[in-house]
This record gives structure tokens, sequence and C-alpha cells, in this order.
């Protein structure tokens, strides 16, 4: 739960947050994003957030992310 306040904090903050992520098949990638919404699907948690390093939305499942960091407030 301590992932979801962070980036819970993070949409409400309008901070940048970097964090590992491992996709469904395993590969694990490091991330930096712009979070926007959390949404609650079923029993998951997503974050909708702008991927500042492919400059597109993506959608990142909570369980599947590291521990979050939190960055700068975005410009």
């Amino acid at each position: 739960m301590l992932r979801l306040l962070t980036v819970a904090q993070a949409c409400r903050a309008e901070a940048r947050v970097t964090f590992g992520c491992t996709s469904r098949g395993g590969t694990r990638t490091d991330r930096e994003a712009e979070p926007h919404w959390l949404v609650l699907l079923g029993r998951c948690w997503y974050l909708v957030a702008w991927d500042l390093a492919r400059h597109d939305w993506r959608t990142f499942r909570i369980d599947r992310m590291g521990p979050p960091q939190r960055r700068r407030v975005r410009p």
C-alpha cells in the first residue's frame, strides 16, 4: 500500500516519479513519469501517467512497480 500512497501523493502534488516496472513477460525497465490518475479496475490499481522517455501515455499496474521515488514538481 505504500506504493499506492506515494503515487497518489505524487498525482496530487504534480510531482514526477521514477520507479522500476516489471512487464507481464517479466522484463524489468526503469521509468520516469508524470502521474495523472489512479484507476481501480477489478482488484488491481493502475497508474495513468505520461512516460517521459517514450513521450506517450502509459498505464502501469501498481503491484508490478518497484518502490516509486518522487522527483521535482512538473514545470
